[in-house]
């Protein structure tokens, strides 16, 4: 069996390394710019730095198919982005999507994404807290884990569209109010005389004329960051925090995305089960 999973993120590299872990063929699909926040502890991060490790396994960005298949041999995980000119010569079996897509992938769809059920896919999994339900649509947008008390509150979104340039690293810690990146806009905005950024309720910034300073909104480690150089739109995730400075929460795949993963597989194994019994 060969599974094509679409998104690279924390989810989508769980389902990828469970698989993998059950010598099952897969390999991820991913923007040519990622838009994921955990990235040290994602294979979307193969597209920044050419390879990297999650939790044991191995993932190599590739650009020709060639290089997939060579990583495939070599047991690393091929990560391909949607510029490829070769995806329409990739044969899968089934597909997993983790990204929040509408597009419509030939045969059987496994989404882990909410408002797509009947639409773009044959089984949608929710996700909430530790739980991963098969066959619901999820009516709103998932809440984030709750650490330390926080939930919404530990994440910063953008006030405004435009280019984002991240400030600090994951995995470092900062104080509420510290700037953690800017975006740089063709918006005016509120001004302020001094560069201190405002507390609000769910983020803090620092309004200038085309320019927005994003700060964070509570203390503890930087658990996501949006990589520099990405074009956000308003509203977008733009890092996320641990208020328990937890450092392992940093490099290993959250208890979320190992049910989701652990959902996926078990949809896997019962359509392979149906597939062969017809056969």
């Amino acid at each position: 069996m060969r599974v094509l999973v679409i998104g690279a993120g924390e989810v989508g590299t769980a389902v990828t390394i469970y698989l993998s872990r059950l010598q099952i063929t897969a390999f991820c699909l991913e923007l040519d710019h990622p838009t994921s926040l955990k990235r040290m502890k994602s294979f979307c991060q193969a597209v920044f730095v050419g390879g990297f490790e999650v939790e044991g396994v191995t993932a190599r960005r590739v650009t020709t198919l060639e290089q997939l298949n060579k990583a495939l041999v070599d047991n690393i995980i091929p990560v391909l982005t949607s510029s490829s000119k070769f995806l329409s010569d990739i044969q899968y079996d089934i597909v997993v999507n983790t990204a929040p897509t509408q597009f419509k992938f030939q045969g059987v769809t496994i989404s882990t994404n909410w408002g797509i059920e009947g639409l773009t896919a044959s089984i949608v999994i929710q996700k909430s807290g530790c739980y991963a339900g098969t066959r619901q649509k999820q009516q709103k947008m998932s809440e984030p884990e709750l650490i330390g008390g926080y939930s919404f509150e530990r994440e910063a979104r953008a006030e405004i569209g435009g280019r984002w340039t991240a400030k600090r690293g994951i995995g470092e810690f900062v104080k509420i109010g510290d700037p953690i990146g800017v975006i740089e806009s063709d918006e005016g905005g509120l001004q302020t005389e001094s560069g201190e950024c405002l507390n609000r309720k769910m983020d803090a910034v620092t309004h200038r004329r085309g320019q927005l300073s994003v700060c964070a909104p509570v203390s503890g480690l930087l658990l996501g960051l949006l990589e520099t150089g990405a074009v956000v739109l308003k509203n977008q995730l733009l890092c996320e925090i641990d208020p328990l400075c937890d450092a392992a929460f940093v490099y290993t795949l959250s208890t979320r995305a190992r049910c989701v993963a652990g959902s996926v597989i078990c949809e896997l194994m019962a359509w392979q089960s149906i597939r062969d019994r017809a056969i």
